[in-house]
């Protein structure tokens, strides 16, 4: 699968995932993707005020499968660097 079928096919899911809520396409965001050898990921998030959940999809190319994982955002703590 190449880079823009991949996104393509991973913001699909996440629509679908939001089926009840009709997400549309344009209200995702991809904020990371890469393909290593025949895998894709790609991680998104919604543009949805206080949709503070987290999104990896995954393409698996050995088996033609294409997995949606999501998670929240528990808590966000700053480390300061001094240099």
């Amino acid at each position: 699968m190449d880079g823009m079928e991949f996104i393509n096919a991973a913001i699909r899911c996440l629509v679908n995932y939001y089926a009840e809520n009709d997400l549309k396409p344009e209200e995702v965001t991809v904020v990371w993707a890469c393909k290593t050898l025949g895998n894709n990921k790609a991680l998104l998030c919604t543009r949805r005020e206080n949709d503070d959940t987290y999104y990896e999809v995954t393409y698996n190319g050995a088996k033609g499968e294409i997995y949606l994982d999501c998670y929240k955002k528990i808590q966000n703590i700053v480390y300061p660097m001094k240099g």
